[in-house]
């Protein structure tokens, strides 16, 4: 879904590179990220599945959509931490800072 006229996408800095993405309303991390070309990983092609695309929130934490139910179901076969979420799964609202070991 693009964006309405006037709204700016949020920004999120990829650490430790500086990679700035800037995620579409409705639109995952991962999927930023590909469309920016910032290599990250998906065996799972963004189902929520596999975990390769595993970001740690550094910053912002409260501008990130909570984790949504297929996260969660990962979250709790892994048992991660509530600073560590999947790219394919989250919504980012507002500017936030991510380190991910891809970058």
């Amino acid at each position: 879904m693009p964006q309405p006229p006037g709204e700016s996408a949020p920004l999120v800095i990829g650490l430790p590179r500086g990679h700035e993405l800037r995620p579409r309303r409705s639109e995952c991390l991962l999927d930023a990220a590909r469309r920016a070309d910032v290599p990250l990983a998906s065996s799972c092609g963004g189902r929520g599945i596999c975990g390769d695309c595993v970001v740690r929130i550094v910053a912002g934490t409260a501008n990130l959509a909570p984790p949504d139910e297929v996260e969660r179901a990962w979250r709790a076969r892994e048992e991660r931490p509530a600073g560590v979420r999947l790219a394919c799964r989250l919504r980012v609202l507002g500017p936030a800072t991510v380190s991910t070991t891809y970058w």
